[in-house]
């Protein structure tokens, strides 16, 4: 397996000082309150190439990083971070036998990486950019990295450069770690995540979707199946006895019920 030191190559490259200002946010979902977007703003220079960022919660887990682009960038509707550095494979002729994920290999550097997902409280990522310059204008200004997915509520959520992966690079090669930065940023950066309890499939509040929590979904329903008839547990169900239980961590399509969509769902997680 080879990889790619794209953090490496851009630092090679000269670094004049300017007036750049980088801006990391965590957005917490609307829909899904255990859902966090990282997103980035970058102001007043060249493209950033790469980050390499720690993030954790102070309780609870993060279970997985989602939705974050994939390749190299062949067009406006398809140019995102999506290179990444540590875990990307490629052949002896130069092709991509694996693309990789965004979450950082700790046996690549366990002094300064975060475990990662699923049952642990941090997770270091590295991702960077590959265009044609001239050809392609790299990624927009202003965008989202990846989808955090914690597993409890309410926390706090950290993010950090990582400072062994030169954090933020920008195209020109300046880093955030370079000694008297040529830009600012925002971090580190603490977030409050608003919510109660756990998050919806983690029944057993343990901070990670398995086989209890399956188990525990599957006896609600068959419990819920011989008081009423029918596979449905809601906090609303006049039935007192079928609505004691009720757990908000069992309705994992948070549609106020624990009903066989949801047992579907986390089996779909555990295969």
């Amino acid at each position: 397996m080879k990889k790619i030191l794209f953090v490496l190559a851009v630092l090679l490259l000269a670094a004049p000082a300017m007036a750049i200002d980088v801006t990391i946010n965590a957005v917490q979902s609307t829909i899904d309150p255990c859902d966090v977007y990282i997103t980035y703003v970058n102001i007043g220079g060249p493209n950033v190439r790469a980050f390499a960022l720690d993030i954790w919660v102070d309780d609870g887990n993060i279970l997985a990083i989602e939705d974050y682009n994939v390749g190299e960038c062949i067009g406006d509707a398809n140019c995102g971070y999506g290179i990444f550095m540590g875990t990307i494979e490629i052949d002896v002729d130069g092709f991509v036998t694996n693309d990789g994920t965004p979450v950082a290999e700790l046996s690549d550097l366990p002094s300064d990486t975060l475990p990662g997902p699923p049952d642990n409280n941090g997770v270091t990522t590295e991702m960077g950019a590959l265009y044609k310059l001239g050809e392609f204008p790299g990624p927009k200004q202003t965008g989202t990295m990846y989808r955090v997915r914690v597993s409890k509520l309410p926390c706090n959520l950290c993010i950090r450069t990582n400072v062994s992966r030169a954090g933020i690079v920008l195209e020109n090669g300046s880093s955030s770690e370079d000694a008297g930065p040529p830009f600012t940023t925002n971090l580190p950066l603490c977030e409050p995540l608003a919510g109660a309890g756990c998050c919806p499939g983690d029944l057993n509040y343990d901070g990670v979707i398995s086989l209890p929590d399956y188990f525990g979904i599957r006896g609600k329903l068959n419990q819920a199946n011989g008081l009423i008839g029918q596979f449905i547990v809601s906090p609303s169900d006049p039935c007192a006895a079928v609505a004691a239980l009720w757990n908000p961590c069992g309705d994992i399509n948070n549609d106020g019920q624990i009903s066989l969509p949801d047992y579907f769902q986390i089996r779909g997680k555990l295969n």
